[in-house]
Parts: C-alpha cells; sequence; structure tokens
C-alpha cells in the first residue's frame, strides 16, 4: 500500500471515531493538542503527521495508537473495521475459558455458513 492511500485510511479511521464520539473537530485538536486546520489535513489524508501527533490523537479518542495505524489487512470500508473491532473489544473481555469456547464456535459457525 502506499503511502497516500496509508494516510487516507488514517485519517478515514481518524474521522470514523471523532464523529462516533460526537466530537467536533475542534474539540479533538484540543483534546489532541493540535490546530484545528492540522486535525483536519490529517483527516483528510493531506499530510504526513508526525507520530506523536497520531499518538495524542489516538489518546484522545482512546484507542491505542496500532489500531489507529493498523493497515496490515484491507479495510477501507470503515464500518466493516468499526465492527471487528467492536466484537475484538468484547473478546479481549472474556476469561481464557469464555474466549476459547467464543473462538470454537465461531469457528464451527464460519465453516458452516461457508458450505451454503
Amino acid at each position: 500500500m502506499d503511502c497516500p492511500n496509508i494516510l487516507t485510511l488514517i485519517g478515514k479511521r481518524i474521522r470514523f471515531l471523532r464523529k462516533e464520539r460526537k466530537l467536533s473537530q475542534e474539540r479533538l485538536s484540543e483534546l489532541a493538542g493540535l490546530h484545528p486546520t492540522s486535525l483536519s489535513d490529517i483527516e483528510h489524508g493531506k499530510v504526513n503527521g508526525f507520530i506523536c501527533n497520531y499518538s495524542n490523537i489516538a489518546l484522545a479518542l482512546e484507542v491505542s495508537l496500532a489500531d489507529l495505524v493498523d493497515t496490515s489487512s484491507d479495510i477501507g470500508d470503515i464500518e466493516s473495521w468499526y465492527e471487528v473491532r467492536t466484537l475484538m473489544g468484547r473478546v479481549k473481555t472474556l476469561d481464557e475459558k469464555k474466549r476459547a469456547v467464543y473462538l470454537d464456535s465461531a469457528i464451527k459457525l464460519l465453516e458452516r455458513i461457508e458450505s451454503i
């Protein structure tokens, strides 16, 4: 994936998370210690922000920096990314035994769906 596409993907995630939290660009930029214009440019993928800026944005949005910048999978559909992220968050709260039951059930369900 080339840099402009990475910047666009990260910007979309930031904008989606900001709107999900009902934050204006002004409020998020204040929380992250950025100028509103800088945040706007980052959200639109126009600039390659400093890692510290991305870290501050992630902190303000209460997500990990890794979640904000992970481009290991092609998840251009921001809603699909959000669904996966939400599911992962819920699974992380399960104890080891419940997580094992969930994983086994999910795999069996997917195999059954794929066989249709």
